[in-house]
């Protein structure tokens, strides 16, 4: 763990938001929930070329920071300086996901704005809780001590997907070496997200969020049947 915090704390410089970006620091961002079908491989041009599918330019490669819970299938990341949770609340009868944003905040985050992130890992509310300052202190006051959480940095390379239905994107996603593509539709309407996952030939691959295919990518386990809360 502690060459992957000295790691991830190198990224800090990347980790800040731009001026005039939404949200002040400390305050929960307003964000709506959204189905989600998302597919990973390693070769997934071919399904938007065969599609006909248009594909903007590509973005700023990014880099963000995962905290993968071996207990949880939720969503716990830092990007641009803010913490985000999300978590998964249905997966209906065609595979689609629908996502809840638990939290999203700028550092630093108050105290009592912190508890979807213990919800999110399966683990007790720390006694010493106290507002975060900083990605660092989020690292090596809480993240450190616990063995059931792993950070670690992922970096990104995302452009738009150009669709009737929803909103799409394609990603070229790097974690511990691994490079892995992948491509997700999102909308307030499962029938949309569905439609568009069919056009792209998206069903014919499972839908997988992202911690689950990084925790695949590093050979970490998935759920187990007894989660244990940690008192740190």
């Amino acid at each position: 763990m502690a060459a992957d915090v000295a790691a991830i704390r190198a990224t800090r410089s990347n980790a800040h938001g731009a001026p005039g970006a939404p949200g002040a620091p400390g305050a929960p961002e307003l964000v709506i929930s959204r189905w989600e079908y998302r597919a990973f491989g390693h070769e997934l041009m071919p399904l938007i070329i065969a599609a006909d599918i248009k594909l903007a330019e590509r973005e700023a490669v990014r880099h963000e920071v995962y905290f993968l819970a071996a207990n949880s299938r939720d969503s716990v990341k830092v990007r641009e300086n803010r913490l985000e949770v999300k978590k998964l609340r249905e997966t209906n009868a065609s595979g689609v996901e629908l996502w809840s944003p638990a939290l999203v905040a700028r550092f630093p985050v108050a105290s009592d704005l912190l508890a979807p992130v213990w919800d999110a890992w399966r683990v007790a509310r720390p006694e010493h809780a106290a507002s975060l300052p900083s990605l660092s202190h989020l690292l090596n006051d809480f993240v450190a001590k616990m063995p059931s959480v792993r950070a670690v940095i992922v970096t990104k390379e995302r452009a738009r997907l150009t669709l009737p239905e929803c909103r799409g994107e394609h990603a070229i996603v790097w974690v511990d070496g691994t490079r892995l593509e992948t491509i997700a539709v999102e909308d307030e309407d499962p029938g949309r997200v569905l439609a568009a996952a069919t056009r792209l030939g998206l069903t014919r691959l499972p839908n997988t969020s992202y911690p689950r295919a990084l925790k695949a990518a590093l050979g970490l386990p998935e759920l187990s049947d007894s989660p244990i809360p940690e008192h740190i």
